[in-house]
């Protein structure tokens, strides 16, 4: 897990499909700038799990060979959902080992659907989620019928 700053209130900020690798900087960047103005920020390593093995940024755009779909599905078809939902709790434990008893919940990408999905079940202590360039917006419609929080969309140049 990725920790940085303080405060009363947590952002739990789950990456994209490159994780937070060397070869991609941003995501703790982000993470510093959020913990800038007053945030506790945590990122758990989602693909510890799946042996660490984030998508290869070498393999960006994917090519119809490299089967990425079936690399989010996993080995349960669920997107890695299981195991977001594992590590959100090892996340909230932290936090409340730490005072923390609300959070907001951030993701990149693949991170923002998933996000999204969190925000469809308002976990105890969720007060928002935010979805930044979420994959799967223009397929997963319904989850933003699910929403019980609020949530904050940022689109990228080019999202529908």
């Amino acid at each position: 897990m990725y920790v940085t700053g303080s405060g009363s209130h947590a952002v739990i900020v789950i990456y994209d499909i490159f994780g937070f690798q060397d070869q991609c900087p941003q995501v703790k960047q982000v993470c510093d700038r959020l913990a800038a103005y007053g945030f506790l920020v945590v990122v758990p390593d989602i693909f510890v799990n799946n042996n660490n093995k984030p998508w290869p940024i070498d393999k960006f755009p994917p090519k119809p060979e490299d089967n990425l779909s079936a690399w989010i599905a996993g080995s349960d078809g669920s997107f890695f959902y299981t195991e977001c939902l594992s590590q959100l709790q090892v996340c909230k434990k932290y936090l409340a080992g730490k005072g923390v008893t609300s959070h907001s919940t951030m993701g990149f990408c693949w991170g923002g659907y998933i996000c999204m999905r969190f925000g469809g079940e308002a976990t105890e202590g969720l007060r928002s989620t935010i979805a930044v360039h979420a994959a799967f917006w223009d397929k997963e419609k319904d989850f933003a019928k699910n929403l019980k929080v609020p949530i904050c969309v940022v689109a990228a140049k080019g999202d529908p």
